[in-house]
């Protein structure tokens, strides 16, 4: 939250933020989920939806239970995905831009710290592109791993 309101400093009148959550928050606490991964996505949804349109950028921010999953959608209005790129995007194939860790560097966290089939999923349409963060709703405590008598932290 605090980098979306240094960003509508920066750019007065350019984007609105939205945060719409419809669930039990209880639900969506997801502590064990990997750092930083929320924040470089609504960078890009930020960036790229400025880029791409004049008018102002909308940004919105919305979580739901689906079954065993929290689902964390960062959706904006600029324009769509063209669908080469996000079938590339989708696959993991797309060369990166700018520093270029973001979105392979969350993949591999997410997919590293519950399976492979968790993990972003891409989308855009109407005018609208949203990345969904796919994460276990419960995830079974693990020992740390340990080196020799230390026990080491996320």
């Amino acid at each position: 939250k605090h980098y979306i309101r240094i960003q509508q400093l920066r750019f007065p009148g350019r984007f609105s933020f939205v945060e719409n959550v419809r669930c039990d928050a209880r639900q969506l606490s997801i502590q064990d989920c990997p750092r930083f991964v929320l924040q470089p996505l609504a960078e890009n949804a930020i960036r790229h939806g400025l880029e791409q349109t004049l008018e102002p950028c909308r940004v919105r921010v919305y979580g739901a239970v689906c079954g065993e999953n929290a689902h964390i959608t960062i959706e904006n209005n600029g324009s769509e995905i063209p669908p080469d790129i996000l079938e590339r995007l989708q696959n993991g194939k797309l060369s990166p831009s700018g520093t270029g860790v973001g979105l392979r560097n969350i993949q591999q966290r997410i997919q590293l710290a519950f399976s492979e089939e968790y993990g972003l999923q891409f989308a855009s349409e109407n005018g609208r592109t949203m990345v969904t963060v796919v994460v276990p709703l419960h995830v079974p405590k693990r020992e740390k791993p340990k080196v020799g008598n230390l026990t080491l932290s996320q």
